[in-house]
């Protein structure tokens, strides 16, 4: 019967050539010869080798390293969407009358505010925000594309003319020959002392009239019942 097998730290003999200390998985077996003799089989005990220590600390290494930048990422982005401007401004109409309570919208078309009795406002958004809708009833809706250094708003709404039996390409090149009014009338203000600056520091786009009913759709079903 087989000797149980066992972990051995054997002194080197003439049948262990291998240097002595160190440490060997010896299996003791039965000699099957005929004379019955028992004799040790050597096994050197596997010591983690130093390529792969090498390789579990380099590893190692690397994992760490993308946690850090993961986490220097992360801190980033938690600090960008923190920060805030502040925009302050004024809305006329073109007869460079104030005009009071005139909705400003995020571009989801969520309402941040709406400008004083003098036409002035005052709203705090994310520093990532590019976009504004201005809406008043009765008036054109503007959509202004926000510079990075652009925190101060002197805006012009047109009135809303009303266009019967026309087609809506009809309409558009009517509306549009109106927008493009709006320079001369931002260097009128700014003659007059109503505007701080000869032409507004954002970008203005034309929105059609089929945008623009649809942005006052989503509008609407955004505001909360009274």
């Amino acid at each position: 019967m087989a000797i149980p097998e066992k972990k051995l730290i054997l002194r080197p003999c003439r049948k262990n050539p291998q240097r002595r200390g160190e440490a060997y998985s010896a299996v003791v077996f039965q000699s099957a010869d005929v004379r019955g003799e028992t004799f040790i089989e050597y096994h050197p005990i596997a010591k983690p080798s130093t390529l792969g220590a090498r390789q579990n600390s380099l590893l190692l290494s690397i994992m760490t390293s993308k946690a850090i930048i993961t986490f220097i990422a992360l801190l980033l982005v938690t600090q960008v969407s923190g920060q805030t401007r502040t925009l302050t401004g004024k809305i006329i109409d073109n007869e460079f009358n104030p005009l009071a309570q005139v909705s400003i919208f995020r571009a989801d078309t969520v309402l941040l505010a709406k400008s004083d009795s003098n036409g002035n406002f005052n709203i705090t958004v994310p520093l990532d925000t590019k976009e504004l809708i201005v809406a008043d009833v009765g008036m054109e809706w503007k959509s202004l594309d926000l510079l990075s250094d652009c925190n101060n708003l002197e805006i012009i709404l047109q009135l809303a003319a009303t266009y019967d039996f026309m087609s809506p390409t009809k309409v558009d090149r009517l509306r549009k020959k109106e927008f493009d009014k709006l320079p001369g009338l931002h260097q009128s203000a700014f003659a007059k002392g109503i505007f701080k600056t000869d032409k507004p520091c954002y970008i203005e786009k034309f929105i059609s009239h089929k945008q623009e009913m649809i942005e006052r759709h989503k509008a609407r079903t955004r505001m909360p019942s009274t």
